[in-house]
Order: structure tokens, then sequence, then C-alpha cells
């Protein structure tokens, strides 16, 4: 699993994420201390910029002749407000840059057409204050939707949800809820919303959670004043339960929804959670051009056939999708409109082809898909009579036939004779009836005639067990409802569902207390297998006893074929190999022509590359720097050129230093940077040299060094490049 950074990305879409979008933008001003100038809830507070002082004019002397200087009085008023200006001018230049990081992420973080708001805003106030008055939800609409959402989030689906995500969704609902004071979770009115929902996981823990949390409630109600305890809090308790249910919960075949089920390789069916899946693959990876979470197919401001009656059209949504449509050049909401229009043809033409595929002699009920190796399985049933492990001594009166089971999510068959074997089944393959444990046998299919409106028909059923112990045949109710195959228990037929009709598929026989999809009292007959030689057309190799014809190879091919063999040993080669023409025509390539004869019979092999090219990406980024000893001495007895060179402005920067020892070269480095700082209102990242062995060395202790002192500070300063 990789490790990702911190981030809070949020992309500004509407009213529904406008509360977290303002908050990370409050959170980045906060932290440059630049809030107070952008607050769109305060008047305006831009940021001035620090006049800077002039320096005051010479005064009139006493005897009335014209002064050349200022009063000592005015030069140390104008000396302390100079001080005052460039501690001032350089806190501007920081909140201002702070500023520039804050209008930055707002603009990366917002979509496209929303820049036309804001781009004619001069502050960063204004271009919230903007957004604020488009997306910012009253107070009335922000209290309804999460009290809506807390309604929503306080149901929990015992079968069908994931506990470890629904608490996450309830506290997050519950969070909202808290920090806009709603009744709904005033006091411990939540923690016993919390209490119904695991009541029906698990009621004893419920049971137990609840006596702590009435005790705390009564303690808490005695003086109301004080805030409830932090062991009582509602996340403290939901945090327990987690824990509890980490700890508790079991990934064992679950029997609770019947008498026996059936596993496979030890993991749960895939069919529990098929309706799951189902509503996630319903559900679009982004939300529509309107706002609302729905596919464009399904928008009734994009295809207005949709709108049905009573629809009241939101004026912002509707500009939005008219709006996008000035702009579609390429006709995407026409296809749209016209792919919904085809799809209702076809919807009205279903019905049709449903009597048409009637006239045929098979029906598909089963879901189809097919077996596939080491998948998971899991079954239920409701009767325990259908399994035992020893024969009985008498026939059992539904052995042959096959019984409707609403409880089981595979197909079991009881008789070898009709079952079509596919695949073997391993020694996990089990199947739990109550406190009892049988093998399943192999996996397959199996073809069932069924009684139709139309007659009698064949359907096959896919993944079905071989367990010939049952004392019955079981036909998964689950498995049908996968292919829209419902059961009616009061008119005994199982039907599928077509569109707001019903279509009879097949008519079931009601014995005692089951349903009988096929009703036998006797074994069906067996059909013999024919089996017949035939010849496929699959090619087989065909060898020859013919001598290979001579290949036309030049030398250049030979010379890669034969191992980067030499020109003399290929002009050998027609004289002592078998099925080259004679000679290799054109000429092999010389030692200095071939890349990999060049490094193989090279001495030594040196690389003059450099091991990353240099670059920059913004102004002053990345400064190269150099020392120039001068040929003659300068008038103020400097001897060497400090230049620096910024590789993305081509800026030249030059200093003439007298020495270049450490405590030289780093003054130089810091005037210069602090030049870089003031003059353009950046700052330099990287300093790169040469790998001269120069710097920071004085004169005398050049001299002076021995040759092995010299050896070992050019290896050190040929290691890297100075990086500030």
């Amino acid at each position: 699993m990789s490790t990702y950074a911190v981030r809070s990305d949020i992309i500004l879409q509407g009213q529904s994420n406008w509360e977290l979008w303002i908050f990370i933008i409050k959170r980045i001003a906060e932290a440059g201390d630049v809030w107070e100038y952008i607050d769109p809830n305060k008047p305006p507070n831009p940021l001035h910029k620090p006049v800077q002082p002039t320096r005051p004019a010479p005064t009139i002397n006493a005897d009335g002749s014209p002064a050349t200087l200022p009063s000592q009085q005015d030069l140390l008023q104008y000396n302390q407000d100079r001080s005052s200006y460039y501690k001032e001018i350089k806190e501007y230049r920081s909140l201002r840059d702070k500023l520039g990081q804050v209008e930055a992420h707002i603009t990366k973080t917002i979509q496209q057409e929303l820049l036309y708001h804001i781009k004619d805003k001069a502050t960063v106030h204004d271009q919230v204050k903007t957004l604020q008055d488009l997306f910012s939800p009253t107070t009335s609409d922000m209290e309804y939707r999460v009290q809506k959402d807390y309604e929503a989030a306080k149901i929990l689906h015992a079968r069908r949800s994931n506990i470890e995500d629904w608490c996450n969704e309830f506290l997050t609902a519950y969070s909202r809820a808290k920090q806009l004071d709603l009744p709904e979770v005033h006091g411990f009115r939540a923690h016993k919303d919390l209490i119904r929902a695991i009541k029906q996981v698990d009621a004893a823990y419920a049971a137990s959670a609840s006596l702590d949390i009435f005790k705390a409630e009564e303690i808490w109600n005695s003086d109301r004043s004080k805030p409830i305890p932090q062991q009582s809090q509602l996340s403290t308790v939901l945090a327990e339960y987690l824990r509890y249910h980490r700890t508790t919960y079991s990934r064992k075949a679950n029997i609770h929804g019947g008498t026996f089920g059936a596993t496979i390789n030890g993991q749960p069916s895939p069919y529990n959670n098929m309706k799951r899946l189902r509503d996630n693959e319903n559900k679009p990876a982004k939300p529509c051009l309107c706002g609302d979470n729905h596919f464009w197919g399904q928008c009734p401001y994009i295809d207005t056939a949709l709108q049905q009656r009573g629809f009241v059209v939101d004026p912002e949504k509707a500009k939005k999708i008219a709006d996008f449509e000035t702009k579609d050049s390429r006709g995407v909401l026409n296809k749209i409109r016209e792919k919904n229009r085809r799809f209702k043809k076809y919807k009205t033409r279903d019905s049709s082809k449903h009597s048409k595929a009637s006239d045929s002699d098979s029906i598909e009920i089963d879901a189809g898909d097919p077996l596939a190796d080491h998948s998971s399985h899991e079954a239920y049933a409701v009767f325990s009579s259908a399994f035992n492990n020893q024969r009985a001594p008498q026939q059992y009166p539904l052995a042959h036939s096959w019984t409707l089971d609403p409880a089981t999510d595979i197909h079991i068959c009881n008789n070898p004779a009709e079952f079509n074997w596919k695949a073997p089944a391993t020694d996990d393959d089990v199947v739990l009836a109550g406190g009892t444990e049988t093998k399943i046998e192999a996996w397959g299919e199996v073809k069932l005639p069924l009684s139709t409106p139309n007659g009698i028909k064949t359907t096959a059923l896919k993944r079905v067990a071989l367990i010939q112990s049952f004392f019955t045949s079981l036909v998964s109710l689950s498995r049908l409802s996968s292919s829209n195959i419902h059961f009616d228990s009061g008119r005994n037929v199982l039907y599928r569902a077509v569109d707001d009709a019903r279509e009879d598929v097949a008519s079931l026989t009601r014995l005692g207390g089951h349903w009988l999809v096929v009703h036998r009292t006797q074994p069906p007959p067996i059909q013999s297998a024919q089996y017949a030689v035939f010849a496929t057309n699959q090619r087989r190799p065909q060898y020859s006893a013919q001598p290979l014809k001579p290949r036309v190879l030049t030398k250049p091919q030979l010379h890669i074929l034969m191992a980067h063999a030499g020109s003399d040993a290929i002009d050998h080669l027609a004289e002592n190999v078998r099925g080259i023409q004679q000679p290799p025509t054109g000429s092999a390539p010389r030692t200095i022509d071939c890349e990999e004869c060049s490094q193989n019979k090279a001495h030594q092999i040196i690389s003059r590359r450099i091991k990353h090219k240099i670059g920059a990406s913004r102004p002053f980024e990345t400064v190269a720097i150099d020392i120039i000893k001068l040929d003659v001495i300068g008038y103020n007895g400097h001897r060497y050129v400090f230049h620096a060179f910024d590789l993305y402005t081509k800026f030249n920067f030059v200093y003439s230093i007298p020495k270049r020892d450490k405590e030289t070269l780093l003054e130089v480095i810091t005037r210069l940077d602090r030049t870089i700082k003031r003059e353009f209102n950046t700052t330099v990242t990287f300093i790169i040299a040469d790998d001269e062995r120069g710097y920071g060395l004085t004169d005398d202790s050049a001299h002076s060094r021995s040759e092995l002192h010299i050896r070992k500070s050019r290896m050190a300063l040929q290691k890297g490049q100075a990086r500030l």
C-alpha cells in the first residue's frame, strides 16, 4: 500500500460542499495570519502598502542664510520613520505573499466556469464574498439538510450495511448536527438512536450499553449545566462498540438466515452482496451538470421529457445546462436526448420481444454466470428434512422432485443421472445443515422441464452442487431473483417483472408445505449418450524430410546472428555451415560501429553524461555561482570577482571580493540573497557551483596543503552541488 500525503483538495461544486471548501480556505488563511483581510462576513479590510518617508528639507539658519543640512531633530525623526518603514514593508510583503497563496488555492479548487465570476475582483475578499453569495446556504437550509442526513444515517440495515462504514456515516452526521445544535442530538437522544440501531446486530451488547447510558443520563439530568463526561460521549460509546465488534466479529459461515449453508474455500457467497454491487453500479462517479448525483441521461434538465407532472424547475440548474449547451460544439446533450428516445422505444417493444421468445422450446430463468475456479459460495435452506447423512430405508416422496427454496443461494442436485459435471469440488466445499457438515461432491449444470403458459419448456440451472445424501433437490430462489424471476406464493407461479406488469414464467406444484418446480414420483429417464468419433479442424505441426532452402543473409545480419563475429569469421561461414548462400553480401561492421562490440572490447568506460539536467521553473529559483581571479589587483585591493547567474531570467550579478575564504563567500552569498528578496520579492532555492577546489580556501592555506590533502578535498568537492 502506498503512502499518501495529507491533502484537502476539495473542489467547490455548489452548496453541497461549500462548508468544507470555506473551512479549508479559512485554515490556510489563519495559518498565514491573513484571515482578517479575507473574511467574507466582515466589511472589506484591504492590505495597505506603507508609505516611504521623505527626507526632511534643510531649514533656514538663524542669521537668515540658507542652510545646507536639515536640523538634527528632523534627521533623527527621519531615521526612526525609515526604520519603521522597513519593518512595515517587510511585514507587508510577507502578508501579500500569504494572500497570493490563498488566491492561488482558490483558483485551483473551483470549477472553470466560476473563474468568470471572480476574475474582475481586485481583492481576495471580494472573490470569496462573490462565491459566498452564490453557494453559501442559509442557516435554515443547512439545518434542513443536516437534519435529513442524520435521519438517514441513524437507520442501520443489519444484512446489507457494513458496520464500520455505517458507524463512520453516523458519527459524521452526528458531528454536523451537533455543530448546528439541532434538537435531535441534544443530551442523550443520539445515544438512544445508536442503541436502537445496534440492537439489530447485537441485542446483548445493546442491552448492556443501554444500562450505562441510562445511568449517565440520570446523573446528567441532575445538573445539566455541566457537560456530558468524556466516557459517556457518543464518540467514546461508538469507539467502544467498534472495538468490541472488531474483536468478536467472525468470518465463518453465517447460518442465522436458514437451517444450512454451503461454502467453497471457506469464503462467503458473492450473491449476498449482489444487490449492493448493483446499487453501486447505478451511482455515477461524478455529479451531473445540474449538481445532482445522477447520470446525465437521467437528468430532467437535460431531457425535459423526463420531467414528471408537478416538476418544479430550479433556475440555477437550468442556467447551468443552458450555458453548457451554448458551448457544446459536439452535441453531447442532443445525443443523450436521442439515446433516451431510442431507449423508450425499445422498452415499448420489450413485451413483444418476450412474446416472441416464448415460442422457443427453452427458457432462461437462472443468473447464467459460469462457475469460476476457486469462487466462493454460501447456501441456506428453510427446512432440515431435506438432508440426512444416511439413506432412508423407505423412499422419500420428494426424492426425485425439485423444490423451490427461498433461503439458499446455490442449486443442489441429489441425482447424478441428471447432473452434468462441470468442475470438481474441493475439500472446503461443504454444506452446513444445522450443526452437521456434509461435503459437496461436484459442481455442474442441470436441465429441467418447466410447466409454462405456453407448454413444457426446458431451462438450464447453473452452479449446481451435487450432494446425493439430500432427500430432495433444491432450486435457489435468490439465483432466480438475479435474473429478475420472482415467486408469487398466492398463485403458485414464478413470474418475470416487466416494467409495472408481471409475466408468468412457470407454474409450481404445492405439496404439503413445499412448492415444487418439478414434481416427480419416479426417477427421470436416463437418456442414452451416443458418442461419435470425428476429426477436428485443428492444425497439427507438419514435419518435412526435405532439406531447408539456403538463406540469403548479409554480413551485418550474420554479425548479429553469430554473436558479433568478426569479418574474417563470417567469410569462412559459407565453407563450414550448411544453409547459407555463398558468398554473404555486404561488409561486417567495424568494432567502432557496433555499440556492443565497442563496450565489450573497451578497457575502460568513462561516462561524461551529467546525472541530471539542471534547470529552473521560476525566476531566481536556481542561481549558478563562480569565482574569477583577476590578473591585476584592483584599486581597493580585491583580487577576485564573484559572479552569480540566474538560469531562468539570465540575470547576472557581479561582486568583487578580496579573498575567497569561507567568511567572505558566506557574506557575499548572504548579500546576494538579500538583494534578490528585496528587489524581486522572491527567494533562491538552489545554488550550484562547479567542481573548482578554490571555494572557501585562503591563499596561504592553498599553498601549504600537502598533495594528499588537496586530493581529499578534490574528491569531497566533486560529490555534489551546494544546495541551500
